[in-house]
């Protein structure tokens, strides 16, 4: 529902890999994904979904991030992300 909720959700559930979407409520995805690997040892995989598509957003989602999907995208493209994140590991 929103970025705070995003990351007590991510440090007490346990998830392969994270999808966090740029724009939400109180945290945007970064400070969420900053926020957990700044308050946990494990390195889940984050992947960003966002409609931001300027070439330093995407590299901050890379720097932080395993994957960037642009939004609006196809479902099909989220599974196979997801497949190569989790194949990565």
């Amino acid at each position: 529902t929103d970025g705070e909720a995003a990351l007590k959700e991510a440090l007490t559930e346990n998830y392969d890999v994270i999808l966090l979407d740029e724009m939400m409520p109180k945290m945007n995805g970064l400070r969420v994904c900053q926020a957990y690997k700044a308050q946990t040892t494990e390195s889940k995989p984050v992947i960003f979904l966002s409609a931001k598509s300027q070439e330093s957003d995407i590299s901050e989602f890379y720097d932080h991030g395993a994957g960037f999907i642009p939004k609006p995208f196809d479902p099909m493209q989220l599974a196979a992300q997801i497949e190569k994140v989790l194949n990565q590991r």
